[in-house]
């Protein structure tokens, strides 16, 4: 496993593309803002996005969801507990700040100690 980071939107959050080195399968996670940069490092290292990972619902943590869901048709998973945030956009206090974000509904919920895979790893 490798993965890239990419420092993105107003607040320098973190994404994270994790990778398989044989499939080179991805994971993009905390897609925060700037889709176009997180879409040119796929495409630099000819990655296979397999799925976006929230690690909470922040707004600035899923900013890129929807156009990376778009173009890469690949299921997005959050936390159960967060779930509800990504519906909540308009409410959250950092949306007067960064503006208010349409992020898809999560296709997979998670809970503590569930694992993803990604590639052969």
């Amino acid at each position: 496993m490798k993965y890239e980071v990419i420092v993105v939107g107003s607040l320098e959050t973190n994404c994270y593309v994790v990778y398989c080195q044989d499939s080179l399968e991805c994971a993009v996670v905390d897609p925060g803002a700037e889709a176009d940069r997180i879409f040119q490092l796929i495409a630099r290292k000819s990655l296979k996005p397999a799925l976006i990972l929230n690690t909470h619902g922040h707004i600035d943590h899923i900013g890129a969801n929807k156009d990376i869901k778009e173009k890469f048709s690949i299921p997005l998973y959050i936390h159960s507990a967060d779930s509800p945030m990504l519906g909540n956009v308009k409410q959250s206090e950092m949306a007067a700040f960064l503006g208010v974000i349409d992020s898809p509904s999560p296709d997979h919920l998670l809970n503590d100690g569930d694992k993803i895979k990604i590639g052969k790893s």
